[in-house]
């Protein structure tokens, strides 16, 4: 490249470079919104190519996989989230102390953010051997049972699952540095281009052997990538030290209840379609899959709006600035009501056309599966920004009610699947959700909005959106 092109580059870069530092929060959120545009833009092409080259039933198999995988997350078992919030609440207190040697919290033993993070990485590694032996026992007691029987394509694919899981689970130590350090943009960077080759090697996989096994290995591919993106990109991380057996033991500490909560919601919403394909057949499970990832894909959508935001709520807790506490919060909550409620009406009038387009009429569901998925997932996203309300202020009271939605789905599906098919899959996730995690997240919303109310009583609503005024001269009083 000449001189001169390299100075256009640069003038161009600069100003993206300086708005993205200056906005990561919504840099974070636009990030957000191309990878998952991208996901999706790659699934409608992928998903017509699956049917044609390996037809609706090994389809169904790889969906019934893939939700199954995501009970491999209990190798991350909170570590992840746990440690972006510590990291977050770290940077404010050494931007009010000063300090340039180090990162200190209140909670007595967590010192310096190389200590917490090399913690974590201790933690990662136990959490990958956590997820190997799950896998295994996943392996031999759960998945192949019923409609489902065990073949060398279906144990080469869920074994190479199990291996991106363990990559992911390590990888994780620097995507968490990255969210917490209040550059999401950068962890959505790193995320995206392991869909992208994940979805590329899909392609190329099944056109060279038109199997399960060749997704499986796409996704370790991506997995790789992933990995090597967010360790180039958090290069800038502090060395860490020697871990500390006292402070890892007081990372687990605070990690255990956030691992037992996302553990009980991988149990809430990926075991319908295990007891699905279980009871059924796998082509229903395709047929609930092609909804269900649409939903969930405007749902991690919306989640871009506000979970860059809980970083920031988080800075505002260690200021106990109560004012930027409750505008942040009543802005975010206003927004993402309004865009949910409008996204998932447009999912539930549309969805149905939509589906028989895209799979050529072979997996069509009926329209109450794509008007129960709306609510819950406009449930979800409400609450899921609740949660993250509350887990900013260093809390995570949710393991208990989580494992009794978790429980109770599970109870009801065995009664509304035989009964009501696709249908009571859905509802029977919904019923639980809402009985017990969602009514009780909303009590403890309110009552952390109460207190902060009580630390600034001046507030009132029309601090959310001032309006400015312009200054006027002051007025001529001469006659």
């Amino acid at each position: 490249m000449t001189g001169r092109g390299r100075g256009a580059v640069k003038r161009i870069d600069l100003p993206v470079r300086r708005w993205v530092e200056s906005h990561p929060a919504r840099a974070g959120t636009l990030a957000t919104w191309a990878v998952q545009g991208g996901a999706l833009v790659a699934q409608l092409a992928l998903v017509p190519f699956l049917l044609r080259h390996i037809g609706a039933d090994r389809m169904g198999q790889w969906f019934y996989l893939l939700g199954a995988s995501v009970f491999l997350q209990v190798g991350d078992f909170g570590f992840s989230q746990t440690i972006t919030r510590q990291i977050s609440y770290l940077l404010q207190i050494r931007r009010r102390s000063g300090d340039r040697h180090g990162f200190f919290l209140r909670v007595p033993g967590l010192r310096g953010l190389g200590a917490v993070l090399a913690a974590h990485r201790w933690l990662a590694w136990r959490g990958a051997l956590a997820t190997v032996g799950a896998g295994i026992l996943m392996d031999t007691c759960l998945l192949f049972h019923g409609a489902f029987r065990r073949s060398p394509d279906l144990a080469v694919c869920w074994y190479a699952l199990v291996l991106a899981a363990v990559l992911s689970c390590v990888a994780r130590v620097n995507a968490s540095y990255l969210t917490g350090v209040l550059r999401p943009y950068h962890e959505r960077v790193g995320f995206g281009f392991g869909l992208v080759v994940q979805y590329a090697f899909s392609f190329l996989g099944v056109l060279v052997e038109p199997s399960v096994a060749a997704l499986g290995a796409a996704s370790v591919a991506g997995a790789i990538v992933q990995g090597a993106c967010w360790r180039w990109l958090a290069a800038d991380r502090p060395n860490a030290v020697a871990a500390r057996r006292t402070i890892t033991a007081r990372l687990w500490r605070l990690c255990a209840p956030q691992g037992s909560a996302t553990l009980a919601g991988s149990v809430a919403f990926q075991s319908n379609q295990i007891l699905l394909g279980q009871i059924t057949s796998a082509t229903m499970v395709a047929m609930l899959a092609l909804p269900t990832r649409i939903a969930a894909v405007a749902l991690e959508g919306l989640r871009a709006t506000f979970m860059p935001q809980v970083s920031f709520i988080g800075r505002d807790i260690g200021s106990h600035d109560a004012r930027a506490i409750l505008v942040r919060i009543y802005r975010v909550f206003a927004f993402v009501l309004g865009a949910t409620v409008g996204a998932y009406a447009v999912f539930a009038l549309a969805g149905p056309a939509f589906i028989h387009w895209w799979a050529r009429g072979e997996l069509d569901a009926p329209f109450a599966v794509f008007l129960l998925l709306a609510i819950l997932n406009i449930v979800v996203c409400l609450e899921n920004l609740a949660a993250g309300f509350i887990t900013a202020h260093g809390v995570m009271p949710f393991a208990v009610v989580g494992w009794l939605a978790a429980i109770s789905n599970v109870a009801l599906m065995f009664v509304l699947i035989p009964r009501y098919g696709l249908a009571g899959s859905v509802a029977s996730t919904l019923i639980a959700q809402f009985v017990f995690s969602t009514t009780y997240t909303f009590y403890l919303f309110w009552r952390r909005l109460r207190y902060w109310h009580a630390q600034d009583p001046g507030f009132a609503w029309r601090d959310l959106w001032p309006i400015r005024r312009e200054a006027r001269p002051p007025e001529d009083r001469r006659p």
